[in-house]
């Protein structure tokens, strides 16, 4: 399996404290705050992964609606 590389090292930090905040909002193990998550149930990590994508779903939502407000100003 490959994984694909970020082009900017500033997108893998905000990844990596998107998904931090994730795991805080599911009360998941502080295992996770090291970054080592192979001890933490693949359930919890699907919720977290789940919350991330409603997250920026929702926040490419908010920006598309700015975008189209200011558009009919």
């Amino acid at each position: 399996m490959s994984h694909k590389q970020l082009e900017d090292p500033t997108a893998k930090q905000a990844l990596d404290k998107f998904k931090l905040e994730a795991a805080q909002d599911f009360n998941i193990s502080d295992e996770y705050k090291s970054s080592y998550w192979e001890n933490i149930d693949s359930r919890p990590c699907g919720s977290a992964g789940g919350q991330m994508v409603r997250r920026m779903v929702q926040q490419h939502e908010d920006v598309e609606k700015y975008k189209s407000q200011i558009d009919n100003d």
